[in-house]
């Protein structure tokens, strides 16, 4: 059992007490190690933000278990796959952020800039959609409207992200915004 301590203690200590992840500096009966197990939904986009499509309540479970504070959704009330969520954020003790775009018209500067107001105050997120394209597009955008990217930059950060169908409209929009900067506009 001492040994076992140690080693949690140890593992902690490597670990630099990572916040994001509790640390349980217990074993059960057999022996097994009783932490959490990672939270391993979505794609990391460093080290506060996770993206991709609808997450379960088990996977919002992990989440919070994990440390997670906010959960943005892309989703516009009603769509179909996402009934719950809120209360089950609620319920986790997480915050939850609504921005609805329901498709390539709501790839907004707007948007984009509301967007930058929830990750700038909510701590570790999870951004979702349906799938993750929204979710991508709509974080590639706000890399152009608010954080200074080129046009590229965006279109390569929105694709890591898991934008896919929503690519030409990304790149329209950010050819539109880039008139009075053309040094920032996309490439074709």
């Amino acid at each position: 059992m001492r040994s076992a301590l140690l080693l949690a203690l140890a593992f902690t200590l490597a670990c630099g007490g990572n916040d994001s992840e509790e640390v349980v500096a217990t074993t059960g009966t057999g022996g097994e190690d009783t932490r959490p197990a990672s939270f391993d939904w979505g794609k990391p986009m460093g080290d506060d933000l996770r993206v991709g499509g609808q997450p379960s309540e088990a996977d919002l479970e992990a989440a919070a278990a994990a440390g997670v504070r906010t959960v943005i959704s892309l989703r516009p009330e009603g769509e179909a796959g996402s009934e719950g969520e809120r209360e089950t954020v609620d319920r986790l003790g997480m915050t939850f952020v609504s921005i609805p775009v329901a498709g390539a018209a709501d790839l907004t500067e707007a948007n984009a800039t509301a967007l930058d107001e929830a990750l700038q105050s909510s701590g570790s997120t999870i951004l979702h959609c349906g799938s993750g394209n929204r979710a991508g597009s709509l974080l590639g955008l706000r890399a152009y409207v608010t954080g200074g990217a080129t046009g590229d930059e965006a279109m390569s950060l929105a694709t890591d992200a898991g934008m896919t169908h929503l690519s030409d409209a990304l790149r329209a929009k950010l050819t539109e915004l880039c008139q009075s900067a053309p040094d920032r506009c996309p490439s074709e």
